[in-house]
């Protein structure tokens, strides 16, 4: 229903006058303070003003009757409250104005808004700017706004949607297209609590101011003398594309909760600009030039000569009359002349050249700072001579009051008369004592008693050999061999050792140990996901936990799996009963283990609940009674319209019609039907039930 309602008695106020505009060239250096505002760069600004004659602004303020289309449930309460909705479910309403507003100009609207006596109603009240037309809106959580687009759109907004993102509590925000989704990129700003998170369905009410500043392009709101909630952009071509022109008025709704919502217009102001001022502003830039130079011992600059490292500055006046300033930081760096005696035995390396002959030579290159370096040096070449003593032996020797162990060339220096090494050279072999390479050729399972430890002996050194074996600390036996290779068996596990090996040279008195340890079994073990009991008909994923293994093998009721290659296989199980599943695992030492699990399957519970009954005592259909299969402990209740709870039973879950033994009348009631599943799982069922007679 669309209603066309003029509201007397408001005031519009627009302030009109010619257009005028001026052009300012403005050239300035580095920056410009014009029109209350600073500029650092090249640009064109515009601002608009309203003009003054003798100090005092002109304007034309016009009282205006004001045109309202009303849609929907909207209705014209007097001369200046228009109703949005009433005080009940499911209505809708909006109001917006005949005539167009043009936002490139800025308004003040002093609005006051009443939005109903109950905390617990629902849902508010919105100011829109839009350009769809004057027959939009919605119902429910949307304020009868939701879904507009383009729109600018401050929502007061007294209930909260989870699915839109709202708050707990009474908010206020500003949300563009129609989207009313607080946490998507159509929500510009807030959404806030109003002042100490009060409740602002309380029978009172409340004045707000709505503005818009074209020039500064902030969106306000005041509530009551203070800022509630701002918005800074270009709403004409963000939103609107760049048409100023916009529908605008109020929209509310309600839905499952309601509220008594009412808007009153106490005075709207639009400001008409009369005058532009355009500024063509150039920035010339000073600037500070900064100039690193280094040079070799001195440099003439500017005319000037220098012969130290410093920073000078010269200033002057560039083409633009701007400041200008030089720093130059001047590194000067020295030439250099070194000159030393040297003295050196046999030879000497000096700029990838080798001496062997005394002399004064000399070199020039670069310093680090790129100048010339002339070295100098007096060379000295005296000869010194190399003494050498080969030996060999099966242990450590002492020489020239040191102890060697270990094969190699030694080298002692001696000083001639000169100063220059008289070099005596050891070349000493320190023979290799016999050793066994240990090698466990096979280990048997941790639970395989029968089967023994088979241990290679690879021996190294001159044959023949002769050792002792131990177990811990007793002798076993003592063995020579001439053999590369020997083989012995063992079959208990432990600490064994082999001591006092010799070959035919040289005794190793280093004690080589091993320990001769049983594998691990591998673990096997496996899981069922979600759990060892499920429904008839669901997936059931056999998670493979089991460790240290290789291989694997799933059999079900003793038969082999289809996809028992799979390391975690997913089974549907069709018919209910017990299954045992069976994990035989190995690993690559042939260890073995298995588990049997048992799972178990359920049938699905089923629910079948009526939609209608005629509690008439003719023995069909006399009772509204749920049917159920697979369910524990189930509860029925029985709701009237007003929400009140009229039947209750965990027993006879079955309704016969009555509240209080008295019968109730034909419509349309709720239930709520509460149940258990085998897991313990809470279901709910809710639904309309008809009661007919």
């Amino acid at each position: 229903m669309k209603q066309f309602i003029c509201l007397n008695f408001l005031l519009l106020s627009f302030n009109l006058y010619p257009q005028n505009s001026s052009i300012n060239y403005i050239q300035s250096c580095d920056s410009v303070f014009w029109n209350d505002t600073w500029f650092y760069n090249d640009t064109v600004a515009n601002f608009l003003f309203q003009n003054t004659v003798d100090g005092v602004q002109e304007g034309l303020q016009e009282e205006l009757t004001y045109d309202f289309i009303l849609n929907n449930d909207a209705v014209f309460d007097n001369d200046t409250i228009i109703q949005l909705t009433d005080a009940l479910n499911g209505q809708s309403g909006s109001a917006w104005h005949m005539n167009q507003l043009d936002i490139s100009s800025s308004f003040n609207f002093n609005i006051s808004l009443f939005l109903g006596c109950n905390n617990s109603g629902a849902d508010g009240i919105a100011f829109s700017l839009q350009q769809v037309s004057t027959a939009v809106g919605s119902s429910g959580g949307g304020l009868g706004y939701a879904g507009i687009s383009p729109a600018f759109t401050v929502e007061f907004d007294t209930y909260s949607n989870g699915q839109h993102s709202d708050p707990s509590y009474d908010h206020i925000g500003i949300n563009a297209n129609g989207d009313n989704d607080h946490s998507s990129v159509n929500n510009l700003s807030g959404p806030l609590s109003f002042p100490n998170f009060m409740n602002i369905e309380d029978c009172n009410w409340h004045d707000f101011i709505i503005s818009w500043d074209a020039n500064s392009q902030i969106f306000n709101v005041e509530y009551e003398g203070d800022q509630l909630i701002s918005y800074q952009g270009d709403i004409i071509n963000d939103i609107f594309g760049g048409n100023p022109n916009v529908f605008w008025g109020f929209s509310g709704s309600t839905g499952a909760l309601n509220n008594l919502q009412q808007v009153s217009m106490n005075n709207l102001v639009v400001t008409q600009y009369d005058s532009t001022a355009i500024g063509i502003i150039t920035i010339y830039n000073s600037y500070e030039n900064n100039i690193n130079i280094t040079n070799c011992d001195s440099i003439i600059y500017n005319g000037q000569s220098f012969y130290e490292t410093g920073q000078y500055n010269f200033n002057y006046t560039n083409v633009f009359g701007c400041d200008s300033t030089i720093n130059l930081n001047l590194s000067i760096n020295k030439s250099s002349f070194t000159s030393q005696v040297l003295n050196f035995c046999d030879s000497y390396e000096w700029n990838n050249q080798t001496y062997t002959n005394s002399g004064i030579y000399s070199f020039t290159t670069q310093n680090i700072y790129g100048c010339d370096s002339i070295s100098e040096i007096n060379l000295n070449i005296y000869e010194s001579y190399i003494n050498e003593i080969d030996t060999s032996s099966c242990h450590s020797v002492e020489w020239r009051s040191q102890e060697f162990s270990t094969s190699g060339v030694y080298s002692f220096n001696d000083y001639s008369v000169n100063g220059c090494d008289s070099l005596n050279i050891l070349n000493l072999n320190i023979l290799e004592k016999p050793y066994t390479d240990i090698i466990i050729n096979n280990i048997p399972c941790k639970d395989d008693s029968v089967t023994p430890f088979e241990v290679l002996f690879k021996n190294k050194g001159a044959k023949p050999f002769n050792f002792k074996l131990f177990k811990d600390d007793s002798l076993i036996n003592t063995y020579n061999s001439y053999n590369d290779v020997d083989t012995f068996i063992f079959n208990k596990s432990g600490f064994f050792s082999i001591r006092e090996l010799q070959d035919s040279m040289c005794l190793n008195e280093d004690l080589q140990d091993f320990e001769l340890v049983r594998n691990l079994n591998p673990n096997a073990d496996f899981e069922f996901l979600p759990d060892s009991k499920v429904w008839r008909g669901a997936e059931v994923l056999l998670r493979n936990t089991s460790r240290n293994y290789e291989a694997f093998f799933w059999v079900l009721n003793e038969l082999d799996l289809l996809d028992s290659i799979n390391h975690n296989p997913l089974i549907v199980f069709n018919d209910t009963g017990s299954y045992f599943v069976n994990l035989n695992i190995i690993d690559n030492n042939g260890c073995k283990d298995s588990i049997v699990r048992e799972i178990i399957v359920l049938p699905e519970f089923q629910i079948w609940i009526p939609t209608a009954f005629t509690p008439d005592n003719d023995g069909l259909n006399d009772i509204f009674k749920p049917t159920t299969e697979g369910v524990i402990d189930p509860k029925l209740f029985i709701f009237n319209r007003w929400g009140e709870t009229i039947y209750s039973s965990n027993k006879n879950v079955y309704w016969d019609g009555k509240y209080l033994d008295k019968e109730c009348q034909s419509g349309v009631y709720l239930y709520l039907l509460t149940f258990k599943d085998y897991f313990n799982k809470i279901h709910k069922e809710i639904g309309e039930v008809h009661l007919v007679r």
